[in-house]
């Protein structure tokens, strides 16, 4: 049992990369900026950012990021390349 618990400890201590779906809002967002002359405040989402501290908030931010990039699709027009999927 204690080997059990040790194990739950560093599984939850571990690190979380960031998920595909993230790295491609960051790169859309980052491109817009660029274009309109704008700089969003992405830092969460990076690598190292709050997003990627624990499994359960980075599937809250995934989720984030895959639904900034569908209604970008919806609502967009004229998106840079990064934004195309």
């Amino acid at each position: 049992m204690r080997f059990f618990g040790l194990l739950l400890l560093l599984v939850g201590c571990a690190d979380v990369e960031p998920t595909d779906a993230c790295i491609e809002y960051v790169s859309c967002i980052q491109a817009q900026d660029e274009v309109n002359g704008l700089q969003t405040d992405l830092v969460r989402f990076e690598a190292g950012g709050a997003c990627w501290t624990n499994p359960d908030i980075a599937a809250l931010c995934d989720r984030g990021c895959v639904n900034g990039m569908d209604w970008l699709q919806e609502a967009g027009e004229n998106l840079p390349q990064e934004c195309v999927q």
